[in-house]
């Protein structure tokens, strides 16, 4: 990964998207301000955790327009800047605003997505009305987001995709997305899925194992720490890496259990991280 020039820029969206829980939110600051001390960069924190809602997609969407421009702008001013911007989500609707950026600036860049779940329903095939389920059409022009709808997708790669609708399912194969479940062999089928093209990666956390990892959404079978932590070495050491979005990290109740869910996220997201730290 080609570090060398780029700096970190950190923010955090921890005001509500469609998060059905307060703990994505709190999640995302805590992560932020960690990669603060971690990085030795400040990080922008967007919005309050406020009462979460189960409203439909389309009254969700409206009133989160302002934090997700945020986020797109954090993304824009980090691709512009030679930067290497990362973005804590509370919850991954957040995407329809950065992914479009990304591909304006990037065309030829694969989105890596990191997920347990595809978030590949339509508004009309969703049965949850939920904004985080219909993100990756919103971001490939299957219905208006007023955010950009251009990229492609068979341009997306969903790693760890596990849980998967029917009409979702079938329509990402149509599409031509890669889909890429837990299991052997899954870094040689990442490799051979992004090529050599640029990436943007984005980590849904329970894309891990729920055993490991505090997520709001529990989806038995999923990746390790440490298979996520060499997934991402393998790509961040053969791939430009444009960029990282963590998303779905629910915050627990105790302290303790905060700073070791902490812990693993940093270890994590070390390999693309590392070389952003500062020298001593």
């Amino acid at each position: 990964m080609e570090n060398s020039s780029r700096k970190p820029s950190v923010a955090a969206i921890q005001g509500r998207i469609s998060d059905r829980s307060p703990g994505g939110m709190i999640g995302a600051g805590l992560l932020a301000k960690a990669l603060e001390r971690e990085l030795g960069v400040p990080a922008a924190l967007h919005g309050t955790p406020s009462k979460p809602l189960d409203d439909h997609w389309t009254f969700a969407l409206e009133q989160a327009r302002p934090l997700i421009a945020k986020a797109a702008a954090h993304i824009e001013d980090g691709l512009l800047g030679n930067k290497f911007p990362i973005l804590c989500l509370g919850e991954c609707a957040t995407s329809l605003g950065t992914i479009p950026v990304v591909h304006r600036l990037h065309p030829d860049a694969r989105i890596v997505w990191f997920d347990a779940h595809g978030d590949f329903n339509t508004p009309e095939t969703t049965t949850t009305r939920y904004l985080g389920g219909i993100t990756l059409t919103g971001a490939s022009g299957y219905w208006h987001t007023g955010f950009g709808t251009e990229m492609r997708p068979d341009q997306f790669v969903l790693v760890g995709a596990r849980d998967l609708d029917p009409p979702e399912e079938e329509l990402l194969r149509e599409a031509g997305a890669t889909i890429i479940p837990p299991g052997p062999g899954l870094i040689e089928k990442l490799q051979k899925a992004i090529g050599s093209h640029p990436i943007w990666v984005h980590i849904d956390c329970d894309v891990m194992d729920p055993s490991t990892f505090p997520t709001e959404y529990v989806v038995p079978g999923g990746l390790q720490p440490s298979e996520l932590r060499e997934a991402l070495s393998a790509i961040g050491a053969s791939n430009r890496v444009l960029g990282l979005e963590v998303a779905e990290f629910e915050a627990p109740e105790s302290i303790d259990a905060r700073q070791a869910a902490v812990t693993t996220a940093l270890d994590v997201i070390e390999p693309l991280i590392s070389a952003f730290r500062p020298q001593a």
